[in-house]
């Protein structure tokens, strides 16, 4: 191994690691609630990856009591809060009793500070008249396999609960909403599905969401019942902005993507890189980003390319792994067939320490590793990302981070 690709691959996981601190969601939180104090005793809704954090947060700055539904990993006591373990990143019988409880604060409840982050939308499930968890878990899983982006994923979502998509909000409520986010482009409405947000989709838009991917005929009869007796009128639609329920609602982005690319920009820069920021809206299927990054110019001397957001993977194969690792994968299956001739590491990770359903964030892949992989081809076919890469020592383990705002992915250039 020689001393420039260790080098590069411990930058890379620096830079990493400052992005995930650059996004850490009670320095966030105590940053907006230092601009705008709190008012008054309002009953806190922390929902998410980071609802423990978050709620930490808002505690230390006068919340005195308040509801907490998160994941396992991420759950932590809060003199006051109630702690509810919702599951991820499939519903479960958890995420129904976070629903209830959900619905049941927004009910009694007329001021509240709600928070959001990355995966509130499988960790509180409330499903709507005449849909039960099985329905919500099959569209979810079609969903998912066919490689629906979040937005997709989440339209579907909200017209099949009771309380997302702005329908926990009550008329004459006042609602404080500060929104960790972990989509692209950061609409209120996909974060968290929207629980503390107007809709500005229907149960047309739902419908079109499976159609496109050709799901309207495998989703449940129950399902495809309700989004077309919906899209019918039979009865009222997700609130969109007119609706009166929403006057009483102010919601503030706290912290997303942008941040934790400054952050990493910074890091790079103080390591002496030039940085290069490509893009914060890295989509698509995670091959062809990959396909991208490679493609992209880079100068000569040491250089950072850097990218964030959220991939998908259409899944054929019966393997493992998760969209930073298959995005690792696919980079390094280019880097073999075209060489780059320059020393360089590349780095795909989840900034909440797991992708996928595996233990690893994501992984560092460079020329060394890439030489070790077997198969790479097959693994790929069959969505085999995490084995792969394990077996030549690429994954990136840092357990759950406390935070969600998406992906990072960085390539070094030595010089």
């Amino acid at each position: 191994m020689s001393e420039g690709t260790a080098a590069l691959r411990a930058d890379a996981r620096a830079i990493y690691d400052a992005a995930v601190d650059a996004v850490e969601p009670a320095k966030a939180v105590r940053a907006a609630l230092e601009r705008r104090p709190l008012e008054g005793d309002p009953y806190v809704v922390a929902i998410g990856k980071a609802a423990s954090a978050m709620a930490g947060a808002a505690r230390d700055r006068g919340a005195r009591r308040g509801l907490i539904v998160t994941n396992m990993a991420n759950a932590r006591p809060r003199a006051g809060f109630r702690v509810l373990v919702g599951d991820h990143p499939e519903p479960g019988s958890g995420s129904i009793a976070g629903g209830d409880a959900v619905e049941q604060a927004f009910q009694e409840h007329e001021e509240l500070l709600v928070l959001v982050s990355g995966g509130a939308s499988a960790m509180v499930c409330a499903p709507a008249l005449g849909l039960e968890l099985h329905d919500i878990v099959n569209a979810t899983q079609l969903l998912m396999r066919r490689g629906a982006d979040i937005e997709e994923l989440n339209t579907v979502r909200r017209h099949l609960s009771r309380i997302k998509g702005g329908q926990a909000l009550q008329e004459g409520q006042g609602v404080r909403a500060l929104l960790l986010s972990d989509v692209l482009g950061n609409a209120p409405e996909a974060i968290g599905s929207g629980i503390a947000a107007p809709d500005p989709t229907t149960y047309r838009d739902a419908l079109r969401v499976l159609e496109r991917h050709g799901l309207l005929g495998a989703v449940t009869q129950a399902v495809r019942n309700h989004l077309e007796l919906g899209d019918a009128g039979a009865f009222p639609d997700t609130p969109d902005a007119r609706d009166p329920r929403i006057a009483g609602l102010d919601m503030t982005i706290v912290a997303g993507i942008d941040q934790a690319l400054e952050g990493a920009r910074a890091c790079a820069e103080a390591l002496g890189y030039r940085a290069i920021l490509l893009s914060p809206y890295l989509e698509g299927e995670a091959r062809e980003a990959a396909r991208w990054i490679a493609d992209q110019a880079a100068p000569q001397g040491r250089i950072a390319l850097i990218a964030g957001g959220e991939t998908t993977v259409t899944i054929t194969g019966r393997g493992r792994g998760g969209r930073s690792q298959e995005l690792a994968l696919a980079f390094a299956q280019l880097r073999r067939a075209e060489p780059s001739g320059r020393p360089w590491a590349l780095l795909s990770a989840g900034t909440d320490g797991r992708d996928g359903p595996t233990d690893a964030a994501g992984a560092i892949i460079d020329a060394e590793r890439v030489t070790g992989l077997d198969a790479i081809d097959q693994a790929l076919a069959d969505n085999n990302s995490h084995p792969a890469l394990d077996a030549v020592g690429a994954l990136i383990r840092t357990g759950p981070s406390g935070t969600n705002v998406g992906d990072i992915v960085t390539l070094l250039y030595g010089e």
